[in-house]
This record gives C-alpha cells, sequence and structure tokens, in this order.
C-alpha cells in the first residue's frame, strides 16, 4: 500500500485512529452520563463504522447474528409497546451498542487501534473509581458528623455519578472485569481501586457476584492473574474492614436488618407479579421499558409492602417486556456465548470475559439493570466483540457491501424516525 510522504501514515489507519477515538467518547459520554440528547455520537461513531467498512453479513459469527436480532427485535418492540417513549429509547441504546459492538470488532483486530481504546478507556474508568472512593469518604464524613454510627442505612443517598449503590456496583464489577483484561503496570492498582469501590458499595448482590468472580478467577484464570486479583481483593477487603467495619459486617449479615428482610421480601414479591402479568400476554410481552408499566396494576399502591421501581431479576424484566420471542433470543446469545468461550477457553482474554459475564450474571439475577444503565448494556456487547478478536499485521482491506451501509443507513434512519 502506497503511504502518504509527508506523515508516513496511510490514510486508512488515520480513519481507524479517528473511529478509536470516538468508541472512547462513546463510553465516555454512557459512563459520565453526558447529555447527547441529538445522538450526535451516535451518527459519528456509525459514520466511523463505515468509513472501516464494517464486517460483511457473510463473515458473520452465531454470536455477531444473535446481537443483531436482539436488536432488531428491541425496534419492532417499539410498534407495539404498550408505552412507546421508553420502548423508543432502549432501541436507541440498543442500536448505539450494536454499532459499537461492530466497531470495536473491527478495531479489536488490530492492535494500534485496540491500545487506544484500551488505553483511553483505562484512564476513563480510572477516573471515575477514584471519584467514586473520594466522594463516598466525603458522604461518610457528612453521615459521622451528624451523630450516627455508620453509613449502612443512608447507603441510599450515595449517589456516585448520578448512579444509585445497586446500579454502581454492577458497573464497577464490569470496570473490575475490563481493567484485569489489560496487562501494563498499572493495572493492579485499577483492579485494587475497583475492588474497594465494590466492598464499599455494601451490596449484597455485588458482594455475591465478586465471590463467584474470586471464585471463577481461581479456578480458570493463568496463574499471573490469579494473583493480581487475589492480591487486589484481599488488598481491598483490608481496607475497607479498617475503615467501615460495621458496615461490613452488616452487609456480610446478609439478611439481619429490618431493610435488608424488606429488600428480599420485595424481590420475592416483585417476581410473584412479573409472573402474573406475563402469563397475561406471554408471547411478545409489553415493549421494552414498560416493565414497571405492566406490574402497576397488580403491584398497586399498598405503602405497606417494601417496593422498588427496578425488576427483581434479569429474567423477570425479560419475560414480562420481552415476552417468550424476545427471551428466546437471549437464550440463543446465551448459547452462543459458552459456545465462544469454550471454543477460545485456552485464551487469557476468554477465560476473565467468562468470570465477568458470570458475576453480571449473578449480579443481575439479584435486581436487574439490564437496559435501563446504557452504559452497561455497551461494555457488554464490547465484551463479546472483544471476546472475538483475531489480531492482524495492517487492517483488513474490506469492500463495501450493503451490510456496509445497512448498519449506518439503519442508524440515520431510525434517528430520523
Amino acid at each position: 500500500m502506497p503511504k502518504n510522504n509527508n506523515t508516513g501514515i496511510h490514510p486508512n489507519k488515520a480513519v481507524w485512529y479517528a473511529t478509536a477515538c470516538l468508541l472512547l467518547v462513546a463510553m465516555g459520554i454512557f459512563l459520565y452520563r453526558v447529555d447527547d440528547s441529538h445522538l450526535v455520537s451516535f451518527l459519528l461513531l456509525a459514520g466511523g463504522l463505515t468509513a472501516i467498512h464494517v464486517l460483511p453479513f457473510g463473515r458473520w459469527t452465531v454470536l455477531d447474528t444473535c446481537v443483531g436480532m436482539i436488536t432488531l427485535y428491541d425496534l419492532v418492540s417499539c410498534l407495539y409497546a404498550d408505552c412507546p417513549l421508553p420502548a423508543i429509547r432502549v432501541s436507541l441504546y440498543s442500536l448505539y451498542a450494536l454499532v459499537a459492538y461492530f466497531t470495536f470488532r473491527r478495531l479489536s483486530a488490530w492492535q494500534p487501534a485496540e491500545r487506544i481504546v484500551r488505553s483511553g478507556s483505562d484512564v476513563l474508568m480510572g477516573i471515575a473509581v477514584v471519584l467514586a472512593i473520594l466522594s463516598f469518604f466525603v458522604f461518610r464524613s457528612s453521615v459521622l458528623g451528624v451523630g450516627f454510627e455508620d453509613t449502612y442505612h443512608f447507603r441510599f443517598l450515595f449517589r456516585p455519578l448520578g448512579y444509585i449503590t445497586n446500579v454502581w456496583s454492577e458497573i464497577l464489577l464490569l470496570i473490575l472485569g475490563w481493567t484485569c483484561l489489560s496487562r501494563r503496570r498499572y493495572a493492579m492498582v485499577l483492579v485494587i481501586l475497583t475492588f474497594t469501590a465494590i466492598f464499599l458499595s455494601f451490596s449484597r448482590g455485588a458482594y455475591i457476584a465478586s465471590g463467584i468472580f474470586l471464585i471463577g478467577s481461581m479456578a480458570v484464570m493463568h496463574k499471573a492473574d490469579k494473583f493480581r486479583v487475589l492480591f487486589s481483593a484481599l488488598a481491598a477487603l483490608a481496607l475497607v474492614t479498617v475503615c467501615c467495619p460495621k458496615e461490613f459486617r452488616t452487609t456480610l449479615a446478609m439478611n439481619s436488618t429490618v431493610s435488608q428482610q424488606q429488600s428480599t421480601e420485595s424481590r420475592i414479591q416483585g417476581t410473584e407479579a412479573a409472573w402474573t402479568v406475563f402469563k397475561e400476554r406471554p408471547l411478545e410481552g409489553y415493549g421494552n421499558g414498560n416493565y414497571m408499566y405492566a406490574l402497576d396494576t397488580v403491584t398497586g399502591q399498598d405503602s405497606t409492602k417494601p417496593f422498588t421501581s427496578m425488576a427483581p431479576n434479569t429474567l423477570a424484566r425479560l419475560l414480562v417486556e420481552k415476552g417468550i420471542a424476545g427471551t428466546s433470543l437471549y437464550a440463543l446469545l446465551f448459547l452462543a456465548v459458552a459456545r465462544a468461550l469454550w471454543q477460545r477457553r485456552k485464551q487469557r482474554e476468554s477465560r476473565i470475559i467468562g468470570c465477568t459475564l458470570l458475576a453480571l450474571l449473578a449480579k443481575d439475577m439479584s435486581q436487574s439493570a439490564w437496559e435501563e444503565v446504557p452504559f452497561l448494556m455497551l461494555m457488554v456487547y464490547l465484551l463479546l466483540a472483544y471476546l472475538q478478536r483475531e489480531e492482524e499485521e495492517e487492517p483488513e482491506r474490506i469492500p463495501f457491501s450493503a451490510s456496509g451501509y445497512a448498519i449506518a443507513g439503519l442508524a440515520l434512519a431510525t434517528v430520523l424516525v
């Protein structure tokens, strides 16, 4: 290939670098909840994907097809959803995640572009974790300053980056897996900080999920990764135990306080209510984002019963909002991911991604944040894209095809509609 004599960089590579930066911008927008109501970053990323040439349909894997079918179903659900506005919002995030997925599928194949995304995302996530830890100790100082003994019963007031505690702890689990993929020297520091932030959430579901991550890492990860994860977890555990002993003991008790018992009760009642409304519309569901709308007639307005606006688990949300048809697509995705993990079981990255997805599934089965938080959806899709990466010495030149324009065209048409 001829090179530019002035810069020594082929123009095609410059486009790849620019697209990698656009993907970083998308990650930052989702993580820090920056207002992009006009979806400018979405359209730019779709344009970047077109420029680097999306994989043609003939080269899509089973996993690619499953992700594409889920997004297509999300778009179709807008047509029949009882309340279309939340369904439209979810469908846009789903399409955004799909574009990011195929973008990273291409970028991760070429090491220089992948390095931009990996290093840049480490900075974005590292800043977020540090801010969360510092803000927690400011919050704790305020609570103790007015005479309370600990912060456990006030943790719902703690909103790092605007997220509620349960959602933030799940984001931290994702960040933990993402940072574990890094081989850089600073990676252990990020892992320790992330474990610390998870333990400071005092979320029972996060504690269980992080325990599953630890068990999985000890069972399947390579020796160096085992040491890094175990050492980081123990260091974070020691720090949290020293700084917040009462909150830590209360969390480990799992069901000793009234609030813990009410939380458990609300999950049980929420699951029963979800099953009731699912039986009324089992095939197609009520539409994305319509979980609480569907359950309103069942849950009623009884203030004596514990209540939460979030689904008690992912399965309940899927069945209510997507019905059997949509849930079946996620079942196929689960099987496709399991197949991809098995095929790449000897690779270090596959083992880390497998442990991360298992921990996320465990956390989401205690309270579903999937599809309510765009960053979670985006990062899970990026992990699935990274799982299938194949390294190349040079960016592969793929000619334009129908699929090269289809995804970008679908993105533009959806925004306009």
